[in-house]
């Protein structure tokens, strides 16, 4: 393995998440590759050898080692480092067998790539209280956008990810977190590809709790991130952890921000569910899922 001080001086710049902050201004560490796109390059970083175990939130961050190069064209994750250019239809660096790549002192080196952060943008979306009070005609539009995708003439979402959706909301429903961890359990790491259906419908259930204040988010999201390793990616799993966060990609925070009042729904709708294959439509019904279930909290609450 070469040393990463050879890596080219000509650094590319990024807007890179805070929530890879800890990752990126740490100690320079090893990473692997895990996938290479013409839209990204996902690695795994080598896991610190000292984490924090003071700090809940810190070591969430530490822990998920995964970080992302994306083309400004892509799904802004909140595991990303965003370049000033757009994809071609090659992948963003040739591979040709094994490539070196490390991560820290503020950059990311992939082979002959070398990527700086130049600034930083915030995953967690901005909202007008701790816990925002919805637009119903909102809700609605959510609830009609999500079911007419569920239902129209393809359906991408596994059948059988919906059910245990239903087994996980009347879980909650009745405060029984033991029960709604069980469904969850069954969801995690179900169906194709680096971000399975079951995980980004996860994803959006727990962020929108989180970020909507559902009194169970932070049990919910611990039971989970306890059960995820070694049943799913390592991309799935590190978005997992960012969602218990709060952090979510620019295409569902701007839909969560719209439902509490800020900027338009419809064209925020399009957008989230043109990403990836199944990863949209499975976050809106995950994010549909936690704006019933928190709305019906807080009216239980009234």
């Amino acid at each position: 393995m070469r040393d990463a001080s050879t890596a080219q001086l000509a650094a590319a710049p990024a807007l890179a998440s805070t929530g890879i902050a800890d990752l990126l201004r740490g100690p320079l560490r090893p990473a692997s590759v895990i996938s290479i796109f013409p839209t990204a390059i996902y690695l795994r970083a080598e896991p610190l050898l000292y984490p924090d175990r003071h700090n809940a939130d810190s070591s969430l961050r530490r822990q998920s080692g995964v970080i992302a190069i994306l083309t400004n064209d892509a799904s802004r994750l909140p595991l990303g480092a965003i370049l000033h250019r757009p994809a071609t239809h090659r992948p963003l660096i040739s591979s040709h067998g094994a490539l070196d790549a490390f991560v820290g002192e503020g950059r990311i080196t992939v082979g002959q790539l070398t990527v700086r952060a130049s600034g930083w943008w915030d995953p967690r979306p901005r909202l007008p209280a701790i816990a925002p009070a919805l637009l119903p005609e909102g809700m609605r539009e959510l609830r009609a956008a999500v079911s007419e995708r569920l239902h129209g003439p393809v359906r991408d979402v596994p059948v059988e990810l919906c059910g245990q959706l239903g087994a996980l909301r009347a879980a909650l429903r009745r405060n029984d977190v033991t029960a709604a961890l069980r469904a969850s359990q069954r969801m995690i790491g179900l169906g194709p590809g680096l971000t399975p259906a079951g995980d980004d419908l996860l994803c959006g259930m727990l962020a929108g709790l989180t970020l909507l204040g559902h009194p169970q988010a932070g049990r919910i999201g611990a039971g989970i991130l306890a059960l995820a390793p070694g049943r799913t990616t390592d991309l799935s799993l590190a978005l997992l952890r960012h969602a218990t966060l709060g952090q979510v990609n620019s295409e569902l925070g701007t839909v969560i921000q719209a439902l509490a009042g800020t900027g338009r729904l419809h064209g925020a709708l399009e957008r989230l569910f043109a990403v990836g294959h199944t990863s949209g439509i499975a976050l809106g019904l995950g994010l549909s899922a936690a704006v019933d279930l928190t709305s019906r909290t807080i009216r239980s609450r009234g």
